[in-house]
Order: structure tokens, then C-alpha cells, then sequence
């Protein structure tokens, strides 16, 4: 089966749940495509057949499991062919190509379903609903024609096909979204995603069977396929909380976290830690130390926040304690710093921790910034320790020409390689505030 076709299968089909699935088969034949119910054991989706009230589009749904089972589709568990009990399956069981003489009851000769199939060929040889969409379950319509019946078209591998191709088209990508083939949309942007989001909502309240059962795990498969994560912050916070809600597995969101905290939730790894104070040569934080961040920046606001988590430290004679931020840097403990200001013109005191590298030389300290290390070797195109040390020891950043050791390169390059933001030079209340101001965000 490709890849379009492919289906999740739902859990545990036993006595307590089956009128649960048989709820599911009918909602997904109501309101999706029946590719969907595939994965259903053949046993389950014959006694739904036998045992339910008819509804047009079952019959799609047989039509499928007679090209996949054949035979073994005939008869239900007591022996009784399904076109004596449902002649309306008579139309695609003819269209299947299967055999008109079969035995009403199995292995009992005599009575054949063979004039209960004459019946059903008059009715289609004159109705034209009964031909468009018989000519569309076998392939045989044009795309055109083939549209006008989604739920069906989009089952059969050879529209799909043709639908995928259109790319972008927004009556299509409508089409793929609202028939749960999202297989066929390529590229997940946030307005595509807003689609997503309403289709979920309707199909979580109007079919709740087939969302526990199916599309919960199917919607969670295809969005991770889609690479969600990618355009998660570029999200309105009441879209996020949306799609927490729907789908939890798939997006984790800590409660009572307001816009600016969701936002920076679902920012890559490595530039919310920036963002929030951490010192990222040590390590991405866990997502509990983030969360816990994040309260505190809501409960304390951005302008006290960024005083906690900046700042340089001075003992009572004016040498530096050794703390920066949160963070302690015990090879400057004890010495002078020779400047409280940046190559950029700001305070020293005002930058995040993984901006900033100090720079010892005997009893003297000066602090620079991630900033100048990238404007000193921005025509290198691989950022080495052996570059960082020569960048130092040379004096092309700041003014005292140190030595430094081989760990310290490498805590240099990795706030250069991990953190973007860094890089960039913005103030921390300035960024943030960005954030917290743009419905959209772009990172």
C-alpha cells in the first residue's frame, strides 16, 4: 500500500469497544474517507455491514476490503452472504468482479445471490447518482467528474495522485485537509496549519469515535511528518493552547504560561535558553528547568527578570566576585575588570551571560561580546578553537592579548555555533519584548 494510503491502526478491538468502532466505521463514513476504516480487522468492518443500518458509502467501504479479501469477505460469522443481507452492496460487488453465483448461505447449494444481483444492475444502468459514483470508485471518471464526490475520489490511489500534483492550489489543499488526505499537502505553513486546526476541532466534536480511535493519531503522524515543530512559535498563543488541547501528545505545554512564555515554549532549544538567562556552553537546560523559568519571567515581569539574570558582580574593594548573571566564573574571581562597556557601546551588565566571554590576562579582565568574536571571523566558514585562540592571543577582539586554554575556546565556540541569537547583538529587553508584541513571530 503507498504511502498516501497508509492508515494508523487503533488499539485493542474487543466486546467492550466494538459498538465504540462501529460508531467510528459510520462517523469516518459520514464525514471522511473510508481508506481510514482499512486498517479495521475484515471481521469487525463485516459484522458493522451486517448488524448497521445502511448509509451510502458503506458500500465504498466493501468495495475495497472485496479487492483486498475477496473471497474471504463473502459470508459473515454465521454463514450468511452480505448481499442477502445488504443488497444495497450489490453494485460494487458486482463492480469488484466477483462471483454472481456465489451461495447465499456458505456451503449449502441451492439458492444463489444471483437474482438478487439482477435487481441491483437495472437500478444502475438508469440512476445517475448510482453511475457517477460507481465510475468514480473504479477509476473510470475524469478528475473534473471525480470531484464532485471528494469522499470517494480521494480514495482511489489515481486521483490522490492527481491531487498531490496540483501542490498548492487552495481549492485542493482545502480539499486534502477537510477529507483527512493529508498526506497530499507538502508543505505545512501557518495558514495551512490554521485549516488543520478547524478540521480537527469539527471532527473531535462532530465524530468522537473516530477521532479516539483514528484521526487522533493519524492528525498526530501526519503533523510530525509535516515538521510542526518548525512553526510552532510562530503561533498565536490561543492557536497553541488549541492544539495542546487536541493533541497533548504532541504538544507538551506547561499551564498558565501567558503569550510571551508560550511563545519562547516552542522556541528552538537552544535560543529560549539564551533568552531566558542560561548559559548554553554548559548545556541546553531540561524542559523542566525551562518551565520553570518561564514562571518566573511571567510571575516577575521582563524588565525585573532580566535583573536577575544579568549583571556583573563586585566584592567591597570593586574586584569582580566571580558571578555573572546566575552563573559563576571562578578564573575571574579576585581581578580588576578594565571595562563596564562593549564594542557595541552597552553595558557590560546588560547582556545575558551567553553573550558574553571574558577575556584574563594576570590580575586584569576584560569582557567582550559573542558579538565581536563573529564580526572577527565572519569570512571563515568553519569556526575551529584553534581560530578562537588565535583571535584572542593575537588581540583581535578586545584589548588584552591573553592566553587561554582549550576548554575555554570551546565553551567560546560553542555560544558562537549553538545560540543565533548571540550573535546578533540585540539587547535581552529588546528581544523579548519583540516577541511578546508580534502576533506572528519570525525566528
Amino acid at each position: 500500500m503507498s504511502a498516501v494510503n497508509s492508515v494508523l491502526i487503533p488499539v485493542n478491538y474487543n466486546v467492550d469497544n466494538i459498538s465504540d468502532i462501529f460508531k467510528a466505521i459510520h462517523q469516518c463514513i459520514v464525514h471522511s474517507t473510508i481508506r481510514h476504516m482499512l486498517s479495521v480487522p475484515k471481521e469487525v468492518i463485516i459484522e458493522y455491514l451486517v448488524t448497521q443500518p445502511y448509509f451510502r458509502g458503506a458500500d465504498t467501504l466493501y468495495y475495497f476490503l472485496l479487492r483486498r479479501d475477496g473471497t474471504d469477505v463473502y459470508y459473515d460469522s454465521k454463514g450468511r452472504h452480505l448481499i442477502s443481507i445488504q443488497p444495497e452492496l450489490s453494485g460494487v460487488y458486482i463492480l469488484a468482479e466477483q462471483d454472481m453465483d456465489a451461495p447465499i448461505n456458505k456451503g449449502v447449494r441451492g439458492n444463489t445471490i444471483y437474482s438478487i444481483l439482477m435487481k441491483i444492475i437495472g437500478r444502475m444502468s438508469i440512476c445517475e447518482r448510482y453511475q457517477l459514483r460507481h465510475s468514480i470508485i473504479t477509476g473510470e471518471a475524469s478528475l473534473p467528474t471525480a470531484v464532485k464526490i471528494p469522499s470517494i475520489a480521494l480514495n482511489i490511489p489515481q486521483y490522490q495522485k492527481a491531487y498531490q500534483q496540483a501542490g498548492m492550489d487552495p481549492g485542493v489543499l482545502n480539499l486534502l485537509i477537510n477529507y483527512d488526505c493529508w498526506e497530499g499537502v507538502q508543505i505545512l505553513n501557518y495558514s495551512i496549519l490554521s485549516q488543520m486546526l478547524d478540521r480537527m476541532a469539527f471532527v473531535s466534536a462532530a465524530a468522537p469515535e473516530l477521532w479516539k480511535y483514528f484521526h487522533r493519531k493519524y492528525y498526530t503522524a501526519q503533523l510530525q511528518s509535516l515538521q510542526i515543530h518548525k512553526i510552532l512559535p510562530q503561533m498565536v498563543s490561543r492557536h497553541l493552547v488549541a492544539l495542546n488541547t487536541l493533541l497533548p501528545d504532541l504538544i507538551k505545554l506547561p499551564p498558565g504560561l501567558d503569550t510571551l512564555g508560550i511563545r519562547l515554549w516552542y522556541t528552538e532549544p537552544a535560543s529560549r535558553a539564551y533568552l531566558l538567562g542560561c548559559d548554553i556552553s554548559q548545556g541546553i537546560p531540561s524542559n523542566e528547568i525551562i518551565s520553570e523559568k518561564l514562571q518566573t519571567l511571567q510571575r516577575l515581569g521582563i524588565e525585573r527578570y532580566i535583573e536577575d539574570v544579568t549583571g556583573i558582580y563586585f566584592d567591597e574593594n570593586n574586584k569582580l566576585t566571580g558571578k555573572i548573571g546566575e552563573y559563576f566564573f571562578p578564573q575571574i574571581e579576585g581581578k580588576k575588570l578594565i571595562n563596564n562597556r562593549t564594542s557595541l557601546n552597552t553595558y557590560v551588565s546588560s547582556h545575558f551571560v551567553s553573550d558574553l566571554v571574558p577575556i584574563v590576562f594576570e590580575d586584569l579582565v576584560e569582557i567582550v561580546l559573542v558579538y565581536d568574536f563573529v564580526a572577527a571571523i565572519m569570512s571563515e566558514s568553519i569556526v575551529t578553537t584553534e581560530l578562537i585562540i588565535d583571535v584572542i592571543e593575537s588581540g583581535a577582539v578586545g584589548t588584552l592579548k591573553s592566553k587561554i586554554t582549550e576548554k575555554a575556546a570551546i565553551d567560546i565556540q560553542t555560544r558562537i555555533m549553538v545560540s543565533t541569537e548571540a550573535t546578533r547583538g540585540i539587547s535581552p529587553r529588546s528581544r523579548l519584548v519583540e516577541i511578546m508584541s508580534n502576533d506572528i513571530v519570525n525566528y
